[in-house]
């Protein structure tokens, strides 16, 4: 082995080298280190227990830090097992970078269940916990218990998972049912992926808020159609889908722009005139959206402002508070040709 493979590492410094080195007792060393309240230490005591640890280069312990308060300055984001695409990256990225501009080191896992999020919390001491994915109101009670000052979540509901409500999510299916319906349309179908998908649950969501937002409109909700990602299924889908409406001019609000563009290539397929009795809009605003033949109108998600607002949010929700602070994302719609 080399001489720098074999090199030690360098003793880290502590309080006791501080106070040796200053001629005071540890004890005020570690009053003064750790700003103690209530205590009557001369100002000049103090400065010199200072120089003296800064020019030994002392910083103090994470670990100590995080047992004396009961908590480290980590910050658990606890990401939806569904959440996935084009908008995603951005979107954590900027809830990171508000909470490291604040002073907190944040710790991205998925969820698997409200037990095992409440053993990590148990085990790491977050300062807080930002839950992305629909919760039960009993996992805010755990967090409390165990003494996590912050907590954030994006819906509390009767279930946890993938089974409860994503406000968030539905707002961008009101937004595409409000567009089409302003646009003219009498009726309106939802296009989902498949069941099998890992983001069917993130569709139903918008689903849901397209029908909500249809009857508020007199929009007839006329379908919810599970899309076959194969050029050949989606256009018999569409065609048996198209048969059973009524007259009148047919709105397709599409989970995603992916689902969308095979929408518009089954409407190719059977000769159906987009806009002119088919309007079609996507969600996510993805590159290729605009590369369709009609260009595909779709809805934009500002993901970083998104991101930065749930972090700001989080930061500012006070410990004790109901914690079911519900952001709903940054959303505009994109209109190109097929609307």
């Amino acid at each position: 082995m080399t001489g720098e493979a074999t090199r030690p590492r360098a003793r880290r410094v502590t309080s006791a080298d501080v106070a040796r080195a200053s001629g005071f007792s540890r004890t005020t060393v570690s009053y003064v280190l750790n700003d103690t309240p209530n205590q009557t230490i001369p100002e000049r005591t103090r400065e010199r227990i200072r120089a003296v640890a800064a020019a030994l280069g002392y910083t103090p312990s994470a670990a100590a830090t995080a047992l004396r308060r009961g908590h480290s300055n980590v910050v658990l984001v606890v990401k939806d097992s569904a959440l996935s695409g084009y908008i995603t990256e951005p979107f954590i990225s900027a809830i990171a970078t508000t909470l490291r501009e604040a002073g907190h080191t944040p710790l991205t896992t998925d969820f698997e269940s409200e037990a095992a999020l409440a053993s990590l919390a148990r085990e790491l001491r977050p300062y807080g916990v930002i839950v992305l994915t629909p919760v039960t109101s009993t996992l805010g009670g755990m967090l409390t218990e165990m003494g996590v000052p912050r907590q954030y979540f994006s819906a509390i509901g009767a279930n946890p998972g993938d089974t409860g409500e994503r406000p968030w999510e539905e707002a961008v299916g009101e937004l595409q049912a409000v567009h089409l319906a302003e646009g003219g349309a009498s009726s309106l179908i939802y296009a989902l992926p498949p069941a099998d998908s890992a983001r069917h649950p993130l569709a139903l969501a918008r689903a849901r808020g397209a029908r909500r937002a249809c009857g508020e409109r007199g929009v007839t909700y006329a379908a919810q159609i599970a899309v076959p990602p194969d050029r050949a299924g989606a256009t018999g889908l569409l065609a048996r889908t198209l048969a059973t409406g009524g007259a009148g001019l047919t709105g397709v609000a599409a989970f995603d722009d992916g689902v969308a563009v095979t929408v518009l290539a089954a409407a190719h397929d059977l000769h159906v005139d987009v806009p002119g009795h088919l309007r079609v809009i996507g969600a996510d605003d993805t590159p290729f959206a605009a590369m369709t033949s009609p260009a595909l109108t779709t809805v934009h998600v500002d993901a970083a402002r998104s991101g930065a607002r749930v972090a700001q949010q989080f930061l500012g929700v006070a410990s004790g508070e109901e914690a079911n602070a519900v952001n709903r994302a940054s959303l505009s719609i994109v209109r190109r040709q097929t609307s």
